[in-house]
């Protein structure tokens, strides 16, 4: 409902759709079993912000109408910002910080690790 692009490209084969496509049919595939937590590597990388806009809309929708839960890694940060929630940040396996957006966004240890600022 959400795609309907890939309704006319449903004969393709997926190695041919666009990138913003073919991300969109990973999403359709995973929420189809209705799954009770859906696990999304970076489902808005490399798409346009229109495409990370309709993405997270998508997304949100598709965990209400499950009722699931989402984990989602994610480096767009507009992405993160859309999807909301607890946001968890880590870096070479070890996590800095969690909690909303913007509180993470203001930890020290996350500005030094992400920003390039100084430990």
């Amino acid at each position: 409902m959400h795609f309907p692009d890939l309704e006319r490209e449903r004969d393709a084969p997926a190695g041919r759709l666009s990138q913003g496509h073919r991300q969109a049919l990973e999403l359709v595939m995973t929420v189809l079993p209705e799954p009770r937590l859906l696990l999304l590597d970076e489902p808005c990388a490399g798409l346009s912000p229109a495409e990370t806009h309709h993405m997270i809309k998508a997304i949100q929708e598709a965990v209400r109408r499950i009722g699931a839960a989402a984990l989602l890694i994610e480096h767009d940060i507009s992405a993160v910002a859309a999807m909301g929630g607890e946001v968890f940040v880590f870096h070479q396996g070890r996590s800095l910080a969690q909690g909303p957006l913007a509180q993470v966004q203001a930890d020290p240890v996350v500005r030094a690790v992400y920003a390039g600022e100084h430990k």
